[in-house]
């Protein structure tokens, strides 16, 4: 799966990242080392979406987040409850 700097890439970048989930341009930039914060991976797989961007899901965001933290583990988890 990509990265999540090729997602943003993917997505058009940063700026329009930025623009698209309502957060400044700047910050999405700083998105490319860090991950996506997972309050916004469902904006960004909606965006996804609407771009028809394929590959680009909930599911692939947390498999490459960079740092599978806790974090990653608890929206793994609120997921799955999600779908349950």
């Amino acid at each position: 799966g990509m990265n999540h700097a090729a997602i943003i890439e993917a997505l058009g970048g940063y700026e329009a990242v930025g623009r698209e989930v309502g957060v400044h341009g700047r910050r999405v930039h700083h998105w490319k080392k860090s991950g996506i914060p997972v309050r916004h991976w469902m904006a960004v797989a909606a965006l996804a979406g609407r771009k028809g961007v394929a590959g680009v899901t909930f599911e692939g965001i947390a498999a490459t987040h960079p740092s599978p933290s806790k974090e990653g583990e608890l929206a793994k988890l609120a997921y799955a409850a999600g779908r349950a």
